[in-house]
């Protein structure tokens, strides 16, 4: 019988494709619309809001495949993700005093975990911490995912 368990460097390139796959998918749907044929009538303005909740159903278990790859090849271990949750926790409450505006303190901690954990920390962050504080302000709208994706992409890019 053979095994399935994946060798370390495995599971390191398996967890550098998921967030390569998952910032494609993002970069699809932001950019996609531009190259429509035609362009939307005013009757047809919102028909891309139903875009959202697919873009969010899509990225969603790619960020939990993502957390589990990331365990697999140990680069994260139970230590670093609660470390991840309770950064994230601190993050979305950082956003409160501000209401639906955004603070400067809101996109430091992302910047600096990408810098200190590496990329694929910053952008778990990032996106987790965006998804929490959405939670907490009722924030929850068709913008949800595109917002997730630039807060991830900002802190992988520390």
């Amino acid at each position: 019988m053979t095994s399935l368990r994946l060798t370390r460097s495995q599971d390191q390139i398996a967890s550098r494709l998921i967030a390569l796959l998952i910032s494609l998918i993002g970069l699809t749907a932001f950019f996609y619309p531009f190259f429509l044929s035609a362009l939307p009538s005013d009757a047809t303005a919102n028909v891309r809001a139903g875009d959202a909740p697919v873009i969010f159903g899509i990225l969603m278990p790619l960020l939990l495949l993502l957390i589990v790859a990331e365990l697999s090849s140990q680069r994260m271990n139970a230590k670093i993700v609660a470390a991840l949750g309770v950064l994230t926790a601190i993050n979305a409450i950082l956003r409160l005093p501000t209401g639906f505006g955004d603070s400067p303190t809101f996109f430091f901690l992302p910047m600096l975990l990408g810098y200190a954990y590496g990329a694929r920390f910053g952008f778990l962050h990032g996106t987790l911490s965006l998804f929490v504080s959405a939670l907490l302000t009722v924030g929850i709208g068709p913008w949800l995912p595109f917002q997730m994706l630039a807060m991830g992409w900002i802190g992988m890019g520390a």
